[in-house]
């Protein structure tokens, strides 16, 4: 469930940097939308990174809880037109 709703954010929060990148105008707010980028990639590296006190107890749960072995998944097709 957890990664389920943060693979849910993330693909919403490319999708909106897809757009912010997608309606510049000029070279100034591509830099811009770079750099929020650039950002947002660098907090992300430091959350899975993080050896931290409280990430040591979240990793040892998740690896308690986490499947040993995944069976074959049915891709979504495209939507119709």
């Amino acid at each position: 469930m957890l990664t389920g709703t943060g693979l849910k954010h993330y693909r919403e929060r490319v999708w909106w940097s897809a757009v912010s990148y997608l309606t510049t105008t000029d070279e100034e707010e591509v830099e811009l939308v770079h750099q929020k980028l650039d950002w947002e990639s660098a907090q992300l590296a430091k959350l899975i990174a993080d050896q931290s006190a409280w990430s040591l107890p979240v990793r040892t749960i998740g690896r308690a809880i986490r499947k040993d072995d995944y069976s074959r998944i049915t891709l979504e097709s495209p939507a119709a037109a």
